[in-house]
């Protein structure tokens, strides 16, 4: 890995990015959404290929769509990070064939 920036300094990247493409003003919210499903897409495939450069660039692209979307929605992709953290810091459950399931109160 060669460079390491924090999430505010990549995010303004991508961002500066889709401006200068018009994403951010000539793409819809469904559109990228469509779009963030193939990108998941890839990532299984490259998932079942065992194929370690092709599930970096499927997880990179789906962090540049989701960053599109967040900032199509006025949202900050940092800030959404820290709210899910916030709501699942403290959750508590166990794996169950391979996937979390949380505790659910009584």
């Amino acid at each position: 890995m060669k460079s390491f920036r924090k999430i505010a300094t990549w995010q303004n990247a991508i961002t500066d990015w889709a401006l200068e493409r018009n994403f951010v003003d000539g793409a819809t919210i469904e559109g990228q959404i469509k779009k963030l499903k193939e990108e998941v897409s890839e990532l299984e495939e490259a998932i079942a290929e065992r194929s370690r450069a092709k599930a970096i660039d499927a997880v990179g692209d789906i962090v540049v769509v989701v960053t599109v979307i967040c900032f199509k929605l006025g949202l900050s992709l940092g800030y959404c990070m820290s709210a899910a953290y916030h709501e699942i810091k403290d959750r508590k459950g166990s794996m169950v064939d391979g996937q979390f399931v949380k505790e659910v109160a009584e």
